[in-house]
């Protein structure tokens, strides 16, 4: 009973995957060198200049020196996503699959206030002091791989949109793939280490920086789409 609906599903992908051979947008390669080396030399920087008397681990622990640098890549993210919406609406689309744009844009828009206002900290220390857990560390964890799990469901609605433009989705997998290395770290490690500390929100950093570049380039894609002509012509 499932067939047609899965059978349509594959054909939107197919004609996703054929619709981006035909959008060219300008360069980005460049722009993910030059983020990914700022971003590695900010995170050498703050393992370098500790304040006086305390650990490696300080400009990394939570609400620290990289807290607000984490939270503008995903405002700016945000805001990139927000404008792929705004232009998607603006084209004869049809389906659900332009609003994929605005989700992104609430769901990253909220991970930016979360990065600096600690929600999810401030819960699970809560929930930490109600309830127990057998498995988890702390129901910190339990949040943030809850926050990767709701995403799943999302993006497999939207696959079609996702692939629709060249390289957004290959930079996205980058994005989830250092979330998948924090979340990892974050769980496995109990107690957690000054080193532990430091690759975990280093990773963090990456997946903010790579959600950033991911949707600045999904904006392009938007930007371009329909044109399917070179740069290079006038």
């Amino acid at each position: 009973m499932f067939s047609n609906p899965f059978n349509r599903f594959l054909i939107l992908i197919q004609r996703s995957l054929d619709y981006r051979r035909r959008i060219l947008i300008p360069p980005i390669e460049w722009l993910v060198v030059i983020v990914s080396l700022g971003v590695a030399l900010l995170l050498l920087l703050a393992f370098i200049f500790t304040p006086d008397g305390q650990a490696r681990s300080s400009h990394f622990l939570e609400g620290g020196a990289l807290t607000p640098v984490s939270a503008i890549f995903l405002a700016m993210a945000s805001g990139f996503a927000g404008a792929s919406f705004f232009l998607s609406q603006s084209r004869e689309r049809e389906g659900w699959y332009p609003y994929f744009w605005l989700l992104a844009a609430l769901g990253v828009g909220f991970l930016a206030f979360d990065e600096l206002w600690q929600f999810h900290e401030k819960f699970g220390r809560y929930l930490d002091a109600t309830a127990a857990l057998p498995i988890f560390r702390s129901w910190n964890d339990v949040i943030v791989i809850a926050y990767g799990i709701a995403a799943l469901p999302i993006l497999m609605y939207f696959l079609p949109e996702i692939f629709r433009y060249p390289k957004f989705t290959e930079i996205i997998a980058m994005a989830f793939m250092f979330y998948f290395i924090h979340t990892l770290i974050d769980s496995a490690m109990s107690p957690p280490t000054t080193y532990s500390i430091i690759f975990e929100e280093s990773a963090k950093l990456f997946c903010s920086a790579y959600l950033a570049i991911g949707m600045f380039v999904g904006l392009l894609g938007v930007i371009f789409s329909g044109t399917h002509t070179s740069l290079n012509q006038t």
